[in-house]
């Protein structure tokens, strides 16, 4: 297990979704699940190591499926 698939593991567990994590990384949950089977990695993936124990940090969001670029209503 690389380091990549460390930190999704971790993620998971903190209650994130393939796609809360995707959408916040600004790539496509399909992505992230490549990165999380090994089919996969990222071109930059010491980047992508920081963005991920950055969102570590975070409290993982509760709705389902959202989007954080878009206007609140």
């Amino acid at each position: 297990m690389n380091e990549i698939q460390l930190r999704l593991e971790k993620l998971k567990k903190k209650r994130w979704t393939l796609a809360a994590i995707a959408d916040r990384m600004g790539t496509k949950w399909l992505t992230v699940k490549r990165w999380e089977t090994g089919e996969r990695y990222p071109d930059v993936d010491g980047a992508v190591i920081m963005a991920m124990d950055q969102l570590l940090t975070e409290k993982a969001p509760l709705k389902r499926r959202y989007a954080y670029n878009e206007p609140s209503v």
